[in-house]
């Protein structure tokens, strides 16, 4: 299936945060693709990546201690997002932001 560059568009944003899934062990290159995944998807508009890689770069920078920063990048996707949008991935999100404050 050739879906051309507009498919791949379509889809830069969770292909680069599923590249930072991959590579986590190396977590500052995971981080920096995580990082890359929001600047694509905030470029793009599109709010439920933007939420996914917000969620992807919350756990990892919970995982190393910088609970404040992941708590901040999932509270700017949060705050974008319209009311009654209630996927799981938002969810998800809404629930990590609890665990981060407390």
């Amino acid at each position: 299936m050739n879906t051309g560059s507009k498919g791949y568009a379509v889809w830069a944003a969770d292909v680069e945060r599923v590249r930072g899934d991959i590579i986590a062990a190396d977590w500052a290159a995971a981080e920096a693709a995580y990082r890359s995944s929001l600047a694509i998807a905030r470029g793009q508009r599109a709010g439920f990546f933007v939420c996914k890689a917000a969620l992807s770069l919350a756990r990892l920078l919970q995982s190393r201690g910088r609970r404040k920063e992941g708590h901040e990048v999932l509270e700017q996707c949060l705050a974008q997002l319209h009311e009654g949008e209630d996927v799981m991935t938002m969810r998800q999100a809404r629930m990590m932001l609890g665990e981060l404050q407390g």
